[in-house]
């Protein structure tokens, strides 16, 4: 048995756990700036504009960094399978919420807003 196994396993874990601490610290900071833009917008396009990367990009984050913390490599490959099909067709979805708000007759607000955020005096 090798003396330095046990410092090398250490090292791997608490390595594997900051990587794991970075990933969380920037998907939550994303998930923050998403649900800052969600209640700071006026209307629904602009509120999907922000949304839809903001959103997308930070719960990939945070399954990467799930899988980064686990231990079980099991779980992780799923947390990451999940996180790219998150990648993948988060934006798609974006496009289609708002295809289907178009669709419905949803008109962007236009013109300037006052304090209140309404275009109307």
């Amino acid at each position: 048995m090798n003396p330095a196994s046990p410092l090398v396993e250490i090292l791997a874990s608490d390595a594997r756990l900051l990587i794991g601490a970075g990933l969380l610290a920037a998907g939550g900071l994303l998930l923050l700036i998403a649900a800052l833009g969600q209640m700071r917008l006026p209307d629904f396009y602009t509120r999907l504009h922000a949304l839809g990367p903001a959103f997308t990009w930070g719960a990939a984050l945070v399954l990467a960094a799930l899988a980064a913390g686990s231990g079980d490599m099991r779980f992780a490959l799923r947390a990451l399978v999940l996180a790219g099909l998150l990648a993948v067709v988060g934006p798609a979805l974006s496009h289609m919420l708002a295809n289907a708000a178009h669709a419905a007759g949803l008109a962007p607000r236009v013109g300037k807003l006052t304090a209140d955020h309404t275009d109307r005096p």
